[in-house]
């Protein structure tokens, strides 16, 4: 071969290893995806990491059963000791009871709530707090359905009471009782009443003085009642019980943002959110009734949830989370944006150990289409454990229907 050909191989030989590099390089940087490793499965779940909030490891897609229960738009979702499940209808307003899959409905009361908005059960799910609106002015007016004894008790609630109601509560110790916040504007003043419907006279006992601000208002134990404002990211808020024999007012805690509470059927727990001053960071932790904190973990991560996406066992021993798995931390202000309704983000149900604080995954709220293996997910509201733990029901935010996700 001579000098001229070997210059001209060697430059073909140059521009080919070049090329093969520069391809190599571009595979490498942005083409190929790195092999799944122990600490980030391909294909999974996201969950977000507690560093910057940002999405980081992901997991393992854990697959539970998912059943539609009940098809229609409803509220107040409760297990009764017979295993049936009590709900009220927002399409038609009534009152329904069902098995665990949804057959043999019955509406056993000729009663009819127009405009229901929400309901919410006594401990034993005999009685039912049923807020509904006024179709003019959307005024919130408050019902009480008792069907603890033989005959079913509907209560008008504000028919007794007069204009001037912002919170009304069941009296959880006080069978036949409930608690309301009534107002003068024009004086800045309120005031909260214990009301006993089952009286002749429909006694009324002034419970304590209040602001013109409305309250959430619970009945943790005996002769305790708790109370703190309404929830948002971007306003303090105390969490305050208030000794109805003692007349002394107790602080839990120190003030936090974005603080709603949830308490366990025995009042000795409460689950509670946090966020920072801007509404980010949202946390959910644990607290005894004396103030002793226990931080909620998801795994590595903080358990992202608010308690109005929890609930806890009838023995108070466990606490079952919709846990937000995705990203919130920079695209919402919470709680805020849960009321408004405008949070979507993948959710997976934990469990936690009440005191310890011990977590298990125990599924998704998402189904794998067995075709396309695509997920659909759901966005879980109004949980309910059934006694036996085998199930846990919920409202779906897409469509307002009820699910069951079997263990």
């Amino acid at each position: 071969m001579d000098e001229e050909k070997k210059k001209k191989l060697y430059v073909i030989v140059s521009i080919v290893a070049a090329v093969a590099l520069v391809g190599a390089l571009i595979y490498l940087l942005f083409i190929k995806k790195p092999a799944p490793t122990a600490e980030q499965p391909a294909g999974q779940f996201p969950v977000s990491e507690e560093a910057e909030g940002v999405i980081g490891k992901e997991k393992p897609f854990i697959k539970r059963k998912i059943t539609l229960v009940v098809d229609r738009l409803l509220a107040g979702p409760v297990i009764t000791p017979q295993n049936t499940i009590r709900y009220f209808s927002k399409e038609d307003g009534k009152f329904y009871e069902t098995d665990f899959n949804g057959q043999n409905t019955r509406s056993p009361f000729n009663l009819t709530y127009q405009n229901l908005v929400d309901a919410e059960w006594n401990n034993q799910g005999n009685v039912a707090l049923i807020t509904t609106t006024d179709a003019t002015n959307f005024d919130k007016k408050w019902k009480i359905l008792d069907i603890a004894g033989p005959q079913p008790l509907n209560i008008e609630v504000n028919e007794k009471e007069g204009a001037g109601i912002i919170a009304v509560a069941l009296a959880q110790y006080d069978p036949g009782k409930y608690f309301f916040q009534t107002t003068t504007p024009l004086l800045n003043t309120g005031k909260v009443i214990l009301a006993d419907y089952t009286t002749e006279n429909y006694d009324m006992t002034e419970v304590m003085q209040s602001g013109r601000t409305t309250l959430r208002l619970s009945q943790p134990k005996q002769n305790i009642l708790s109370f703190y404002h309404p929830p948002s990211g971007v306003a303090l808020s105390s969490f305050y019980f208030y000794d109805m024999t003692t007349k002394e007012i107790q602080k839990s805690a120190n003030d936090v943002f974005g603080f709603s509470a949830l308490w366990n059927p025995q009042g000795e727990y409460y689950a509670f959110s946090s966020t920072d001053e801007n509404g980010l960071g949202l946390r959910l932790q644990l607290s005894n009734y004396d103030g002793k904190i226990i931080n909620l973990r998801a795994e590595t991560s903080p358990a992202t949830t608010v308690p109005e996406k929890c609930a806890f066992t009838a023995s108070g021993s466990r606490l079952y989370c919709a846990v937000y798995v995705g990203n919130i931390a920079d695209d919402y202000i919470m709680p805020d944006d849960y009321y408004k309704d405008k949070v979507v983000v993948d959710e997976s149900l934990y469990m936690f150990q009440v005191p310890s604080g011990r977590d298990v995954r125990v599924g998704d709220f998402a189904e794998e289409d067995p075709e396309t293996k695509n997920l659909k997910k759901y966005h879980a509201n109004k949980l309910v454990v059934d006694p036996a733990e085998k199930f846990i029901f919920f409202i779906n935010k897409e469509d307002g229907f009820l699910y069951k996700m079997e263990f």
